[in-house]
């Protein structure tokens, strides 16, 4: 497991534990760590959780398979959501980019216009 997954497990940890209604110390006695260790595990701060994997799904009563295709599919919607940011900036950006060009050729104009009525003149 790459460290990527650790903010999405995070997340997913604090929600089966807030669905139970069992505070972070009920969750790391059954874990066997500290409530401090487990806290900075929900924060997404350490990937210790992956040394409580079996434990985790036992807890849950979830299957190994289960949990993980649970943050599959997490880490697929923000892949998504990333993309989706990505894709806005760019089209922000390319808007500004558009603004410019257009206030660039109003000045052209301008400075073409001005150079005209001078030969005219």
């Amino acid at each position: 497991m790459d460290t990527f997954l650790t903010p999405i497990i995070a997340k997913k940890l604090k929600d089966f534990r807030k669905e139970k209604k069992w505070s972070q110390e009920v969750v790391a006695e059954h874990l066997g760590i500290s409530q401090s260790t487990y806290a900075r595990i929900e924060k997404g701060l350490c990937n210790t959780w992956l040394l409580h994997l079996k434990d985790i799904c036992s807890l849950y009563q979830l299957e190994l398979n289960t949990f993980l295709n649970i943050n599959s599919q997490e880490n697929s919607i923000q892949k998504k959501r990333q993309k989706r940011l990505t894709i806005k900036k760019l089209v922000s950006h390319y808007e500004l980019r558009l603004q410019e060009k257009d206030i660039y050729i109003s000045s052209l104009e301008k400075e073409l216009l001005a150079i005209k009525k001078s030969e005219i003149l």
